[in-house]
């Protein structure tokens, strides 16, 4: 019987810690813009593949260094034959070489400042995706606020306005107002349900775009936990004109692209230009030989070596010097040119040139570029500053319209119709106010990547009004 009574209860309980658990799992996740842009970086499969991506040259520019080093090899040789009614030979042969480049023309000073210089091209790309990404992740976190900003409002708007309509409609049964009257207030009312609905569609959107840019579930719930910056008024630049333009000319990131683009292209047209200068390398060998192990014949040899690859006729030279195991000393010298295989270097010299110099024309017509670009954002963010400011003006001019419209309502000096049109007129201010602090904040975002600072560091240079 016990056994038995505890089963209901077990499943009961069983219930409720599943009830429990779906109800923890539903909790909405609470999202700073700090945590959000946290889970933008993390969630980032391009910011994966271009640490991947530098990694692998941070590597390639390290292993780089292993060319000037000098190189090892050995050789282990036996050789028997079998005589036909002679006597047998067997002779065993242990070569070891060292070989050390002297001189490669610059060639490898340019190759490995080409690595460098890809691990710099790739380190930048890499700190252009990660503040793109803080940019937008900013831009929709905002964006997400003001659309409950615009919602919230429109439903306290249209909650005064549907009381308006239902004064129109008691008033209309009285014969106090005509039947157009009441059909035009209700027209209002519609017009503004339906802006609502589209407001809330736009909401929507905007959380499916957040989500997807943080890499969160596309069906979790969140809370945004900042605040929207309302009486943000923009700040007031310390630097002029001049020193911002001076600042991003010297640290934009674009700028610094271009100039690592005009170094590469630089040290591939003097490589090519330079091909014909001379290898130098040194040789030094030691070999042990024998009819048997152990070996206990050695001799030793030292070779200079000098390759002039010319394109038109190649040389190459070698010295050596060395001894045998009977105390014999000697000298060789050997020295070889052949004839052309292709003209191909006239045509490498005049691409890398035309490289080159392309490379060059792209940096000074950047450079002229930042400096109107710089002139013209600043100029369009002080208007958007002065456009913010008379919005504000005008929003609290509306609400004390509204309020004289109220009052005459109820004197019956103004109809309703002009108050519930007043109201959306109030509604569209408030929301153009909004949507005007977004954009200057946007635009700030856009100055800090001009004059190349870090993300959310412009108040740096200037007064927050």
């Amino acid at each position: 019987m016990n056994n038995g009574a505890s089963y209901p209860i077990l499943l009961i309980l069983v219930l409720l810690l599943i009830g429990t658990q779906n109800i923890t799992a539903q909790e909405p996740l609470q999202l700073t813009l700090k945590k959000a842009i946290a889970l933008a970086v993390s969630n980032s499969e391009e910011v994966r593949q271009k640490q991947y991506q530098l990694q692998a040259s941070d590597i390639q520019y390290k292993l780089s260094l292993f060319q000037y080093l000098p190189s090892f090899s050995f050789s282990l040789s036996d050789y028997s034959s079998i005589k036909y009614m002679g006597q047998d030979s067997n002779n065993s042969s242990l070569q070891f070489k060292l070989s050390q480049p002297i001189y490669r023309g610059g060639r490898l000073r340019n190759s490995r400042r080409l690595s460098q210089v890809e691990v710099l091209r790739l380190n930048e790309e890499l700190e252009n995706i990660l503040n793109q990404l803080q940019v937008s992740c900013y831009t929709s976190y905002l964006t997400y606020i003001i659309q409950q900003k615009k919602i919230a409002n429109q439903q306290e708007i249209l909650s005064i306005s549907r009381d308006q309509v239902e004064i129109a409609r008691k008033e209309f049964e009285l014969g106090r107002i005509r039947e157009i009257d009441l059909l035009e207030v209700e027209y209002k009312l519609q017009a503004m349900i339906r802006s609502l609905e589209e407001q809330k569609l736009n909401l929507n959107q905007a959380a499916y775009a957040f989500k997807k840019l943080i890499g969160i579930n596309l069906d979790a719930e969140f809370e945004v936990m900042d605040e929207f910056p309302e009486n943000y008024s923009g700040i007031d630049f310390i630097p002029e004109i001049k020193t911002l333009t001076e600042m991003a000319v010297s640290s934009n990131k674009q700028m610094f692209a271009k100039l690592l683009a005009l170094e590469r292209f630089d040290l591939e047209h003097r490589s090519v230009k330079g091909q014909w200068l001379p290898n130098l390398t040194v040789d030094a060998a030691v070999s042990l030989t024998g009819n048997g192990y152990p070996l206990q014949k050695a001799h030793y040899s030292i070779t200079f070596k000098m390759d002039l690859p010319l394109p038109w006729v190649p040389i190459s030279s070698a010295v050596s010097i060395r001894d045998s195991p009977h105390n014999e000393y000697g000298n060789s010298r050997n020295h070889s040119a052949q004839g052309p295989g292709s003209f191909g270097y006239f045509v490498n010299l005049r691409l890398a040139e035309l490289n080159l110099e392309n490379a060059q024309e792209e940096y000074m017509n950047l450079k002229k570029s930042i400096v109107y670009e710089v002139r013209f954002s600043l100029e369009r963010y002080e208007s958007l500053k002065k456009s913010l400011v008379m919005s504000r003006k005008q929003v609290e001019i509306q609400k004390k319209r509204l309020g004289i419209l109220s009052k005459e309502v109820d004197l019956g000096t103004a109809t309703r119709l002009e108050y519930v049109t007043a109201q959306a007129e109030y509604m569209e201010q408030i929301m153009a106010l909004l949507e005007g602090s977004l954009e200057l904040l946007v635009s700030e975002r856009s100055l800090e990547q001009l004059l190349g600072l870090k993300f959310n560091q412009i108040t740096d240079i200037g007064v927050v009004l």
